[in-house]
């Protein structure tokens, strides 16, 4: 994971890919800071962004280990790119983002989702 500083360190952000076997039991990303966040999904087959992606993912947050579903949290991966879909993103602390297959539509066409979280 990378985390990045901007905008005088109000924004930071945290860059994970997650593979997609960790995806069915869920993958926790540790991201406290700030009071907002918003979530860019990025499929990825062989490391390298991938249009042909299907399937969807599901994104939640936990907050002192209770977990809570976000605006737009199910995120259909044939929407990623082009960046049609409205992001992942939610109003209030967070101590993680949790990330998991979507148990209805598995994800298919990808090794891994790169995950952008920005907190600000």
């Amino acid at each position: 994971m990378s985390l990045r500083k901007r905008h005088d360190e109000s924004l930071q952000e945290y860059r994970v890919s997650v593979k997609l076997s960790e995806l069915s039991a869920g993958k926790s990303i540790g991201c406290a800071h700030g009071n907002f966040g918003r979530i860019f999904v990025i499929p990825l087959l062989g490391g390298v962004p991938t249009t042909d992606a299907t399937g969807g993912i599901i994104c939640s947050v936990l907050l002192e280990g209770v977990e809570e579903s976000i605006p737009e949290g199910n995120v259909m991966l044939n929407k990623t790119n082009p960046p049609t879909y409205e992001k992942p993103n939610w109003i209030g602390l967070a101590d993680e983002v949790v990330v998991r297959a979507n148990p209805t539509s598995t994800p298919a066409g990808v090794d891994a989702i790169k995950l952008v979280i920005e907190r600000w």
